[in-house]
């Protein structure tokens, strides 16, 4: 057996066949020397150092190297060949050539303290893994074996990690209920960082990789070495960059080794990170982690901004199949990223492009077709230009195109290549390569052809040359027809990711509810390459189309099944909005379809994000599969719609609906349940309960005839809420402890209790941040309404903004007493004034503290009280409204401190009230005022013509409270 052996190393070896044998050939230290040995006997090699011949005897140590066989042929085109366990050598097979490569054995987990500091990480050639953390998801997501965790991997020797991370969120559990609210007793959403494979999770926290590093970078094997971590966002289109950014510099500053920020004395420990926004020197960083961030945008979260994120690109185009270049601080970094091969067929091309940047010679980005010989200086004309040793050069070596570019095929190959059966994978052709680097002679790769390209001749580096353009025989090509051949082209040569960018803005861009359905259709009608760019874009499908099924229609139910389920199946994994409202008719008549629509829903409901559905009572147990379901879940639009067939008397004392109790991240609900049953007398009315997160809530909206969501919400201490909002006939259990909500803005009270019982109500709370209260219910002139308002201010010490109460009987002095604790008030209703109360509205501007300087929406209701009707004081009424309106000069009115009465409303319960009050408002405008003259002025001209208007039109259209709001009759006159 004839073959050649290769010593790569630095010292002589002696080859013998025999473990014994004296009469051994000599391999010497020389790259390029090739030496033959006779054909052996057996199946054997013995290595051991030329020096030490002489002591053969037994004292010289001799190992055994196994020959490849014909069955170890079936694989790549070299194999790592078995040697004894104490070798010092690594020995490398190359079938191509039958040659034996023997190369030095290193200690991989610690090589890099054997290189002086001086030397820069731009002249090293360091491993590392694509997607190092993907051990699951085979075999779409899958890149690394579960064998061979980071720490294993440290220890093999790889040097650059990627970790991929999404943030997903973590509600701690509850603790247990005190008297009052506690941040510690109140559950509040985290998120943790978790390593993804696009939408695939990884199982591994961030948390833990960082241990990993820390833990292998104080060892002893470590504590010499660098490792290049590369970090990239994968839930982009979930979690903003700026709050991703803030997870990643929170969880490295809380973690083993994280670094501090600048303290008072402008000191920063930076523990086992690299920051610096440059490249640094091996010895710089013996023990550090450089950071590479493929995230952060300009650094907003990040000490310096992007100067403190570490080696920052600040573009990385999406499979980029020439490469790019970026520079930093005058180091041009040379970066191959082509991922999205056509299919395995083109892992020859992939190989061979993605390692051609590692050669400093050849011009970068690659123009096509290659230059069979670049030269250093980056050729003639318009070529790319070539860089020197000082560039540092980034090689992704992995792909993937679902399905024929898995990451399993593209990495390993298929089948028995050796025995052409099969074809190699990225990973033995980088070896292969490799090895034919370190020894010149064994070149003999095949010409590597393009997947997608036709055949023709290549050039020297394997890529397929340009054939030159022929002339067509009898056609004549206008200059038009050029042109628009060219407008196609530019067309067709703009990236899916341009296109995608273009869809966002046009299909998503300021959508609330549901995105722009008509343009998305229109925009996949256009052509393939439109189509399959959108079809891409998951998140341009996360809306799905408004459902409003209120009559029954055959015709239309079987494509609003076939929107949903092309939605769903195209929105991937990613968040979903939904809209669906059913009536009581559709259920009936298409039990089946409507039945169908709701699976679909409940069976994503995992997904769902925002939520606005509304069924019939008896059909809301079709949600019940949602229970302890709705881990995304932020807001919910639930309505119990009217069901005609239902009698009353069948509804129990009390309908519960708990399939929302159990949602995470549940922040805004509204619930409507006003027309869910027959209309029945109050006091059997059957209370409508149902459960919600409630200590989570920040916005909370509920309208029903009886409810206990009041009372629910305030037991469960929200000390989130900004906005609650209750409009009830009745709420039959109201709140028996006392709660502090410290950043409720608005409180709107609208129920049909007995007055008293509401406003002693008031006396549990304490409101610190309320700009906005509105109370109304049935409240007779005898209730402490103002007066219980009037506490609530001074306790909570807030100042309002806005501020409708019922009509009750209350004194001047409690009015003046609120409107000195909010003199910010902007919108006031009032009901039934009298004359001291209008008197206190009277604005003096020559007062050091005027009465509610900011008032610009004014309301005063007229209402009958205990049965008697109220007049107001026309006069002081007049004299009130023009001391904020006429009475104030432009010239000397500083809107800062004082602003102008813009709109006065007028309400009464009847028509014969309101038309008592125009007349006497009429009468107090042209009369004489304070000694002066007779006038006709803009307000006296309204009232006339609003007495007019009364009597001559407005009573063919008379309706109690709304006799003056006709919109027709405004608009006519």
């Amino acid at each position: 057996m004839t073959f050649s052996i290769y010593n790569l190393t630095d010292t002589p070896i002696q080859a013998t066949s025999a473990r014994n044998d004296v009469s051994g050939l000599a391999l010497h230290p020389k790259k390029s020397t090739t030496l033959k040995l006779p054909k052996f006997h057996g199946k054997h090699v013995y290595l051991h150092n030329a020096g030490d011949s002489a002591a053969l005897d037994g004292d010289v140590e001799t190992y055994q190297v196994s020959l490849p066989g014909n069955w170890e042929k079936r694989g790549a085109s070299w194999i790592d060949v078995k040697v004894e366990r104490e070798c010092p050598w690594r020995v490398y097979w190359f079938w191509p050539a039958k040659s034996m490569v023997i190369l030095s054995r290193r200690n991989m987990a610690s090589y890099l303290s054997e290189l002086p500091d001086s030397l820069s990480l731009a002249s090293l050639v360091l491993p590392g893994t694509h997607d190092t953390l993907a051990f699951y998801g085979w075999p779409v997501s899958q890149c690394q074996s579960r064998s061979t965790p980071l720490s294993t991997q440290l220890l093999d020797g790889v040097r650059v990690i990627d970790v991929r991370l999404a943030a997903v969120p973590i509600v701690p559990k509850a603790g247990p209920k005190t008297g009052g609210p506690s941040p510690e007793t109140l559950p509040s959403p985290q998120y943790k960082l978790i390593a993804y494979h696009g939408i695939y999770p990884q199982r591994t926290p961030f948390t833990t990789v960082l241990s990993s590093l820390h833990t292998y970078l104080t060892s002893p094997a470590g504590a010499r070495e660098t490792i290049v971590m590369s970090i990239k966002q994968e839930d982009f289109t979930i979690t903003p960059p700026t709050t991703f950014s803030r997870l990643v510099r929170e969880e490295i500053m809380n973690s083993p080794g994280g670094f501090k920020n600048t303290n008072e004395k402008g000191e920063r420990d930076l523990g086992m990170w690299y920051l610096q926004n440059r490249i640094p020197t091996l010895g710089e960083v013996r023990g550090k982690v450089v950071l590479l961030s493929r995230f952060g945008v300009n650094g907003e979260e990040w000490e310096g901004g992007w100067e403190g994120l570490g080696i920052h690109p600040l573009h990385w185009p999406d499979s980029e199949k020439k490469g790019f270049v970026w520079h930093l601080k005058g180091t041009p970094i040379r970066t191959h990223d082509w991922y999205a091969i056509p299919s395995f067929l083109a892992i020859p091309e992939k190989t061979m492009l993605s390692t051609l940047v590692l050669k400093p010679t050849v011009p970068f980005p690659l123009n096509f077709p290659l230059s069979p010989e670049p030269s250093s200086n980056g050729g003639d004309g318009g070529s790319a230009p070539a860089y020197g040793p000082e560039t540092l050069n980034i090689a992704y070596l992995s792909a993937a195109t679902f399905p024929l570019a898995l990451p399993p095929t593209v990495a390993m190959g298929c089948g028995w290549p050796g025995w052409k059966m099969g074809f190699e994978g990225v990973n033995a052709r980088t070896g292969r390569w490799l090895l034919e680097e370190l020894v010149p002679e064994l070149k003999s790769f095949s010409p590597i052809k393009s997947a997608t390209a036709p055949k023709s001749p290549e050039n020297g580096y394997g890529a397929v040359k340009q054939s030159p353009s022929q002339e067509k025989q009898g056609v004549v090509m206008g200059e038009s027809s050029d042109e628009e051949r060219t407008a196609r082209l530019s067309v067709r040569s703009v990236p899916d990711e341009v296109w995608q960018r273009i869809f966002f803005f046009e299909v998503v861009h300021g959508a609330e509810v549901s995105h722009n359905t008509a343009s998305l259709r229109k925009i996949c009608a256009v052509s393939r390459q439109w189509r399959s760019a959108a079809i891409k874009h998951c998140y341009l499908w996360t809306k799905i189309p408004p459902i409003s099924l209120t009559y029954p229609d055959t015709k239309i139910l079987p494509h609003v099944i076939e929107d949903l389920e092309l939605y769903l199946s195209r929105s991937g994994a990613l968040p979903i909005s939904v809209n669906c409202h059913i009536s009581a008719d559709v259920c009936v008549a298409h039990r089946t379809h409507v039945e169908k629509i709701i699976r679909l829903l409940t069976d994503q409901c995992h997904r769902w994000q925002d939520l606005w559905i509304g069924l019939p009572l008896p059909e809301v147990k079709m949600l019940s599969p949602i229970q302890d379901n709705l881990p995304l879940l932020a807001k919910l639009d639930f309505e119990a719609k009217a069901t005609d067939s239902e009698s009353p008397g069948v509804h129990p004392r009390e309908i519960n609906i708990s399939y929302f109790s159990n949602a995470p991240l549940l922040r805004n609900a509204r619930l409507f349940s006003r027309n869910a049953i027959a209309l029945m007398d109050i006091e059997e009315e059957p209370a409508f309960r149902i459960q919600l997160p409630w200590s989570q809530l920040e916005t909370f909206e509920d309208e029903a005839r009886c409810t206990t969501s009041y009372r629910d919400l305030i037991e469960g201490q929200p000390v989130n809420l900004k906005t609650l909002n209750i409009t009830a006939s009745l709420m039959p259990e109201l709140p028996s402890t006392p709660c502090t909500l410290p950043n409720l803005e608005k409180l709107h009270l609208k129920v049909g209790n007995p007055g008293n019982i509401i406003a002693s109500n008031l006396d549990l709370l304490t409101l610190p941040a309320l700009t906005n209260l509105v109370i109304r219910g049935r409240f007779l002139s005898s209730d402490p309404l103002y007066a219980k308002v009037l506490a609530l201010l001074r306790r909570s010490g807030c100042s309002l903004k806005h501020l409708d109460l019922d009509p009750v009987a209350a004194d001047a002095g409690v009015f003046s007493n609120i409107f000195l604790l909010s003199p910010t008030i902007e919108t006031l209703d009032i009901t039934n004034p009298d004359t001291s109360i209008l008197h206190s509205l009277i604005l003096d501007t020559s007062s050091p503290s005027p009465v509610l300087p900011k008032l610009r929406n004014l309301t005063i209701r007229n209402s009958e009280m205990d049965g008697q009707i109220v007049v107001f004081d026309a006069p002081t009424l007049m004299h009130m409204i023009k001391s904020r309106t006429e009475d104030l000069g432009e010239g000397s009115l500083d809107k800062d401190l004082t602003q102008q009465l813009e709109d006065v409303s007028f309400v009464f319960d009847s028509d014969d009230t309101f038309h008592l009050h125009t007349v006497l408002f009429e009468m107090e405008d042209i009369a004489t005022y304070e000694g002066a003259r007779v006038r006709d002025t803009s307000l006296g001209e309204l009232a006339s013509r609003s007495r007019r208007i009364l009597r001559d039109e407005l009573t063919c259209y008379w309706h109690p409270r709304m006799s003056y709001l006709n919109i027709k009759l405004h608009l006519r006159f």
